[in-house]
Order: C-alpha cells, then structure tokens, then sequence
C-alpha cells in the first residue's frame, strides 16, 4: 500500500516491525504490496496492534521532532534520491547561519518523508482511510504546534524551508470524486492555509516569506455508481429474456471479497470500469475450459479463491497453488508470474513462451478483439472466444491500453503474436507524459511486475472511456495521462512584488535559446527542487 509497505519487504534485515512487513501480510519479497489485488493490506485488518501501532510511521506528539531512523519511506536504500533536505544540509553557508542564529533550517510538517530535515513532524491521531477533514485538520494542528513552538522559543529564526503536506484533498478526490475535490479545496484546504497566513502574520514572518503551492501528483475523474448499469436478464430454459434487472455500479476505494457469491456483489462490480480481481479469475477459469493447456491460478483472497476450489484455474488463496499475482493499482497493474522456478525467482529464458502466452491473454480479454490469435495462440474457437469476451470481458473488452513484458532486462510492448514483431520498443505517442523516462525508472527485476498492464485512463477521453483495475474509486492517480501528470505550480511573493519573484527563479524551465516545449527534456516546466535551492542559494550563498 504505497506509503505504508514503501517496499520495506526488500530490507536484508529485520529490524523490528518499523523495518519489516510483518507475517501477518503474507507478502512474498520483492512483490508489490496493494490491498486491492493480491494481498490483503493493513485496510484489512483494523486493528494496528496486528501489526504494531507505529507500523506506518513514528508519531510526534506536539513538535517534538521524530526520528527518521527505522522508517522505511526514509531509507536510503529504499528512497535512494537525495532529498531536498540533505541537500540544504550539505550546504555551509545555510548550516553556519542556523548554528549561529538559532532555530532549525529546515522543518517537514505531516508528510512521509523527512530524511535530512533538521525537525519531522508526522501526525498525532490513529484515522482510516476516507477521513478526509479529519486528515486535513490534524495537518493544520501539527503546523500550529510548530508555529506555537517557534513563538515560545523567543529569538529564534524561522525556517529557510517549511513543507506542509495537506493529505485531505487527495483522500477527498479518490472516495468523492473531482466535483467534491473542488468543493473540498475551496471550502477546507484553502481555510487551513488562510490560517497558516495568519498566523504568520501574527508573528511578524509572513511579508518576508515566498510561498510554493505544488501537488505531488495530479487526479483523473472516473465513473461514479449514478453514471452506469449492468442489466441483469433472466430468462427461461430455452433462453427466452422473461425479465430484467438493473444494477447501479460499485464505486468505492474498498476491496469487495466478502460473500461474493451473491447478486447483490458481483453484478455492481461487472457495472463498473474497474478490473476485480474476481472479474480476472473469471476469465482465467473460462479459458481453461476451452483450453485445458491454459491454466493460470491468480492469487486472491480466501473469500474469492473459494469460489474456485473445484476449478482447476481461476484463482487460488495458497501463494504456492496461484501461478499468477496481479498487484492492481488503479490505472497500472504488475502482474508476476511464477513460471518454472518459484516466487523468490525471476521467470527465466525457458519461461518468455509462457509469459507470452500470459500476456496473451490479458490482450485477447481486456484489449482487443483478435479471433485469430485466440485461436492459434490459445485454441479458443470464434464463436466460444465472442462468447467469452461478451459474457466475461463485459465493459471491459478495451480496458487495457497498452500491455509491457520485461524481456532480456527491459520492458517491451507486447504487441501480440499475431503480429510481424511479437514485443517492439516502446513508443505510446503524445498521450503519455514522458513516458520512456519514468517506465525505465519503474523497472527494478527485483521488484516491478514480470508484465505491466497500463489500463485505458486518457485525459482528453470521456469517463466513460476510462477504466482502472483494483477498486473502482471515484478518482485515481498514479498513471502516465497528463491529468495525473502535470500538476500546478504556483511560486508567490505577497511580500514583494513580480520582478522579484522573476529574478529569483531565472533560468529555471526556460527552453534553450532558440529552442521551444520539448517533452523528452520537459522544458518550460519548473522543478520545485530546483527552485528551492535556486531560491536558498541566492539568500545565504553556497
């Protein structure tokens, strides 16, 4: 689960329940850890003395700092990058101002990462998942202890660098959707903040501060449960429709596994455009029917894999009885396979024919119709394939956009075996954002998936068109779109005036001379590193 897991099950060492996952996970090291697929995550669990109450991160209790040390988000073997606050460290005319002043250079208020600030700040308060004011307003109290702190401690200097992370809006987007993300801005982000000014004002530090307002990711709108239906048909022996029944969508960020053996569970999740895992061990079962050959097992929760105990594909609770784990995440999934070896082995040369053949399947299901390579690929004949995408592909019959295979370290698309080049290199067109760039930043053999599905999000696409696989949130994040890509960027002065603000980030995002927008290079974009340290330079030197 992203922040919480933060790839803590690659440690060599056990150093505690901070450091590890803990048994209680059941994840295989090295597999991407996502409650919505796979394994079941801390959501599913409810208490944290499962798994011990700092699981997810140390806790500070007023502004008392915390330390960075055990916390896996902050290991530099885990988060290799140099953060900002390391930089700013490392930096000597900095450092001997605050040795000499007094205060801390650099404080980090309610976020994740805080690896070489001078003061981390996290949170109070246990909360669940869709606590969207309530995260927002424990944000707000942890930044006013430090500003209460600051006042007491007369005579100290203010921070060259304060970050605040406000976690309410992105919770707000995923369960409300976007309309609720704007109403959630205006209405309570954008009061939190004015009380930050304020407060500021209050202590004489606000005219001589610069303000960056920047997200750390951007939102794409999905469908919500008003917008889409299944109809059920009920019909006699001889096939004849006797009646109808329409189901509204199921839109939540929970995971359905429970009692999924009933109406009332599956047929919202068939009305939707979200990918279950269930929906996935349904194909799989179909195709071993047709074809005994083809025989994958995905693994899926007890209360899913049930369903599948006397089919010989389909999905499987026993991590060594699946040969397939799907690790869905909205608009990306890993998908590994177990191969010929185990789980604690990558898929070796003799295995690519099968991953194919895997990957195969996920195209012949999920993105296109291709009677022929159903056929000669997996020996499913036209009238039983058409069937088949019909009554178990569904909406989802163009779901999946574009489908990488990892091949001799690299990732490749698949492009089918019917095609005169069965994988090529990657090349998606202007719909993705520096695409090449950040798959080759995602591919770790000892981690990432042996196939990545990038589902069918697109920004300029209708919601209707967009789809995902997990859990079908009103909002998601985390694909190559421009709607979760490019995110605003806003550098203020109210102190001072835009000359100023100008001067101080020159030679930041401006394209070469003579040059234009290019987007290998991503020029006209700022970075906010960039600007910080631009910004700190030029203040207290080198």
């Amino acid at each position: 689960m992203g922040n919480e897991f933060f790839a803590r099950d690659l440690l060599d060492v056990d150093d505690g329940v901070i450091n590890s996952v803990p048994p209680i996970f059941g994840n295989p090291k090295g597999l991407i850890s996502f409650s919505s697929g796979a394994f079941r995550g801390y959501d599913s669990f409810g208490k944290l003395d499962l798994v011990g109450s700092e699981f997810f991160i140390p806790r500070s209790s007023g502004a008392d700092a915390v330390s960075v040390e055990g916390t896996p988000q902050n290991h530099p073997e885990l988060y290799r990058a140099e953060t900002v606050y390391e930089l700013l460290g490392a930096m000597e005319g900095l450092r001997d101002y605050y040795e000499k002043a007094g205060g801390d250079a650099t404080v980090v208020v309610h976020s994740h990462y805080g690896r070489g600030a001078d003061r981390w700040l996290t949170w109070d308060l246990e909360v669940a998942f869709g606590e969207s004011e309530l995260l927002e307003q424990m944000s707000w109290d942890k930044m006013n202890d430090y500003l209460e702190y600051f006042e007491a401690e007369d005579g100290i200097r203010f921070p060259a660098l304060t970050v605040w992370y406000l976690p309410g809006l992105d919770h707000q987007a995923h369960k409300e959707g976007m309309g609720a993300y704007r109403d959630f801005l205006i209405e309570r982000t954008d009061g939190h903040i004015a009380d930050v000014v304020g407060s500021l004002r209050e202590l004489d530090e606000f005219d001589n501060k610069l303000f960056i307002i920047v997200s750390d990711h951007g939102m794409t709108g999905m469908l919500e449960s008003s917008q889409m239906n299944y109809v059920q048909y009920i019909k006699d022996e001889n096939g004849t429709v006797l009646d109808q029944k329409k189901w509204p969508g199921y839109d939540s960020c929970k995971l359905q596994y429970k009692d999924f053996n009933s109406d009332k569970k599956r047929y919202p999740e068939l009305a939707n455009n979200n990918l279950h895992i269930w929906e996935l061990a349904e194909g799989f079962k179909w195709i071993e029917k047709e074809n005994s050959d083809v025989s994958y097992r995905v693994l899926a929760p007890r209360e899913i894999a049930d369903l599948y105990m006397v089919s010989p594909a389909g999905a499987r609770s026993d991590l060594e009885e699946a040969n397939v784990i799907a690790a869905f995440n909205g608009p990306m999934a890993h998908i590994y396979f177990k191969g010929s070896g185990s789980w604690s082995t990558q898929p070796g040369t003799d295995d690519q024919v099968e991953l194919r053949r895997l990957a195969e399947v996920f195209r012949v299901l999920y993105q296109e119709e291709v009677l022929q390579e159903a056929a000669d690929v997996l020996g499913i004949d036209e009238i039983s394939y058409l069937k088949l995408r019909e009554e178990k592909s569904g909406r989802l019959q163009s779901s999946i956009d574009k489908i990488l295979i990892r091949e001799d370290g690299v990732y490749k698309e698949f492009n089918g075996y019917g095609s005169s080049q069965v994988t090529s290199d990657i090349s998606f067109g202007s719909a993705y954002i520096q695409y090449r760039a950040r798959i080759e930043g995602l591919n770790n053999p000892d981690r990432s998936g042996d196939i990545i599905l990038i589902m069918r999000d697109k920004t300029e696409e209708h919601e209707s068109q967009r789809f995902t696989c997990g859990v079908a949130c009103k909002a998601w994040h985390g694909g190559l779109n421009p709607g979760d890509s490019y995110v605003p960027f806003i550098l203020a002065y109210p102190g001072g005036n835009a000359a100023e603000v100008e001067r101080l980030r020159e030679g930041i995002g401006n394209c070469p001379e003579g040059g234009s927008y290019c987007e290998e290079c991503a020029c006209g974009n700022w970075k906010v590193t960039d600007v910080i340290m631009q910004v700190i330079q030029k203040q207290y030197g080198q």
